[in-house]
């Protein structure tokens, strides 16, 4: 059981049942780009055995301990969720992966990767969930966690930006994200596999094309491009393909706080009685939303990576693009 900060419980841990659970029935894999570093890396997602849940394990790094994927191992990042193991295996962008998973029903999962971020792909988590249909799913018998019950509200604030997680009847995820080009847009959705599939895999990042040019003349998001990212120039997206939906910013808003309630445990198909509502939240405030309702003790800052995700091996800088009609 763990308490907020004004010492009221605000999640029961999970408990064992005996459940049906579901891996991919066999590895499958791909090539991409880190969004932030501009590595480019190979990944496998692997089938695993009942009970063991979702975790990372770095390739590249010899010895390398498979990092679960919980909310104790979250570090502070702005734009990314960062997982560190026990060992100091740093895996950066996790958020599309983890809702794949989740969006796919997947328990138990081994991705490994040969670099320090899960590869972008176009921006959003449908190619994975894509990669997880083409492998297919297996079941498995065993005892899994039955997912934490959240028994009071939370809510963590930083300037104009919040994130509101509480027990609710009629589970939902509700977003709100303000961008210069758009204004505000607002997405909400029930906590329901087959709407959340839907209505979230296909939801991509968005970014001032301004802002992106200018982060990279300081060595930040390396490997952003029109390929991964629905950048703004002006009302209009430089992307061919423009907007999949004329809400998708908030609808990668909720996105990412689907993959935020994995980090918390239980069954993928039977996801929390809660309502998570984020007000122009980034991964960073998420992160802090979890480890306030978890009681998990802050991390000291120097542990909390930079804004620019650190660069190990060769870094491959993708053009950023433009639409020419």
């Amino acid at each position: 059981m763990s308490k907020n900060r004004d010492d009221r419980m605000v999640v029961l841990a999970s408990e064992p049942v005996p459940a049906v659970q579901r891996t991919l029935r066999h590895a499958i894999g791909c090539v991409g780009v880190g969004r932030h570093s501009g590595a480019r890396v190979a990944l496998t997602l692997h089938p695993a055995p009942a009970g063991s849940g979702i975790s990372f394990r770095r390739t590249d790094r010899a010895g390398a301990q498979p990092v679960p994927a919980a909310a104790r191992h979250l570090v502070p990042s702005e734009h990314a969720f960062v997982l560190v193991g026990e060992d100091g295996s740093r895996i950066a962008s996790v958020e599309h992966v983890l809702a794949a998973l989740a969006l796919t029903g997947i328990d138990n999962a081994l991705i490994e990767l040969n670099g320090p971020e899960v590869p972008a792909m176009d921006g959003s988590a449908q190619p994975f969930v894509f990669l997880i249909e083409c492998a297919g799913v297996a079941s498995e018998d065993g005892v899994c966690t039955s997912g934490p019950a959240v028994l009071d509200a939370v809510e963590v604030r930083h300037g104009t930006a919040r994130a509101r997680l509480a027990p609710a009847e009629r589970p939902q995820l509700a977003s709100t994200v303000t961008l210069p080009e758009l204004g505000s847009v607002a997405h909400r959705v029930a906590l329901q596999p087959e709407t959340l599939r839907h209505e979230l895999a296909g939801a991509r990042h968005s970014a001032s094309l301004a802002d992106i040019l200018a982060g990279q003349e300081r060595g930040l998001w390396r490997g952003v491009s029109v390929r991964n990212t629905v950048l703004f120039d002006g009302a209009v997206p430089t992307n061919e393909e423009g907007l999949r939906f004329g809400d998708e910013p908030a609808r990668h808003g909720n996105l990412l706080a689907l993959a935020a309630l994995t980090l918390l445990g239980g069954p993928a198909g039977s996801p929390p009685a809660v309502e998570l509502v984020t007000e122009e939240a980034d991964c960073g405030l998420l992160a802090e939303l979890l480890r306030r309702a978890l009681a998990l003790p802050a991390l000291p800052a120097a542990e909390a990576p930079a804004q620019a995700m650190p660069i190990e091996g060769l870094a491959v800088r993708e053009p950023l693009g433009a639409r020419t009609s």
